[in-house]
């Protein structure tokens, strides 16, 4: 049985909510996602892209993650009921730092604002069997979208792929999220065998 780490989330686009873990906004057949008590109505606040760092997480920034996590959670569109109840299950803790990478965007002044995480795929999941990396989750806090952090972190992720020499970067996307993924490139995969294979997987193979 999947865990909730393997499905993808975004929180990226006013009512995209979280491309997030267990993540990028990716629901299997059925659960939903995960989050806190934050509105849609925040204020954006506008940021120069060289406030924003990215580098990777450690333990210590668990509690900063899941808060930005769950920001982007009560951002989807899904009944107040649904997002409160599925919000344990998107929370990252210090047994998911051993399994998978996580990198976070993090603002001189705000804190960490975003956070991507990946983990090798099993090949039953990727085409033709490839080697890749299956992306959990992008979240973007939502006072900071539609400024480019999404891309910056989806960038770290395909950096990923080439440094370790992987075929191509696996997402199984919430169906709202997978316009951002169409637009960094990744296209639809065919549902082969739908007993085993989410319907909005999205794939892209690394630049040459």
């Amino acid at each position: 049985m999947m865990t909730p780490m393997q499905y993808a989330l975004i929180a990226i686009g006013a009512g995209s909510g979280g491309l997030g873990r267990r993540g990028l906004r990716c629901l299997r057949n059925s659960p939903p996602p995960r989050g806190a008590a934050f509105t849609n109505d925040m204020q954006k606040i506008e940021m120069p892209p060289s406030t924003v760092k990215i580098r990777p997480a450690t333990a210590a920034d668990l509690d900063a993650v899941n808060r930005v996590i769950e920001a982007a959670v009560m951002t989807w569109k899904l009944p107040e009921r649904v997002k409160r109840l599925s919000l344990p299950s998107y929370r990252y803790t210090m047994q998911d730092l051993v399994h998978l990478d996580m990198v976070l965007a993090e603002d001189a002044q705000h804190g960490i604002i975003g956070i991507a995480a990946w983990e090798p795929a099993d090949a039953g999941d990727t085409p033709a069997g490839y080697r890749a990396l299956l992306l959990h989750g992008i979240y973007v806090h939502p006072t900071y979208h539609h400024q480019g952090i999404g891309h910056e972190l989806f960038v770290v992720a395909e950096r990923a792929v080439r440094k370790h020499r992987y075929d191509g970067l696996l997402v199984k996307a919430q169906g709202d999220a997978c316009g951002f993924f169409i637009s960094q490139g990744m296209y639809r995969l065919a549902v082969e065998d739908p007993a085993r294979h989410y319907a909005h997987r999205l794939w892209k193979r690394p630049a040459e």
